[in-house]
């Protein structure tokens, strides 16, 4: 996997590919596969040029069950990890993930597989999942639909 230059006219934030060995290569049964269009319009963002030295997306879903999970894996730019941008991030991305989903509706925090994870409730049935792998300086953060749980399936498999 090499990485690409965001689309031309965008930030300075590069598409990672490799950082998508962060995630399972499947979860539920479903591949989690690159997602392209999500990544471009990421990197494209100007707001993202500041603090992320690169980023990648995967979607799974299944439509027969309407199950979706999408996770965004981010590599922060040294220095910029604290308590306070870790919690400004995941409000920031659960208002956006929840903004179709009725708003959000509360926020959470759980043990899942050794990993500190936060997650966010939309009014719409909409979760969203964050971690931060800390020797990597790296976010994972994922919105998931469905009984299936996808999105905290990704969390259990993380590496």
């Amino acid at each position: 996997m090499s990485l690409r230059e965001p689309p031309s006219g965008s930030g300075s934030v590069r598409i990672d590919p490799s950082l998508l060995a962060h995630l399972p290569s499947t979860v539920g049964g479903l591949a989690l596969v690159e997602d392209l269009d999500t990544e471009s319009r990421d990197a494209s963002d100007p707001a993202h040029a500041v603090d992320l030295a690169g980023l990648a997306v995967a979607i799974a879903a299944d439509l027969s069950t309407g199950d979706l999970a999408v996770a965004s894996v981010v590599r922060l730019k040294p220095g910029i990890y604290s308590d306070a941008y870790f919690r400004s991030w995941r409000e920031t991305f659960d208002t956006g993930a929840c903004s179709q989903a009725g708003g959000v509706a509360g926020t959470a925090e759980a043990l899942i597989a050794g990993h500190r994870t936060f997650i966010g409730h939309c009014a719409g049935g909409v979760l969203t999942y964050h971690v931060y792998l800390a020797p990597s300086d790296i976010i994972v953060s994922i919105t998931s639909l469905g009984e299936r749980r996808l999105g905290e399936l990704i969390v259990q498999g993380l590496r």
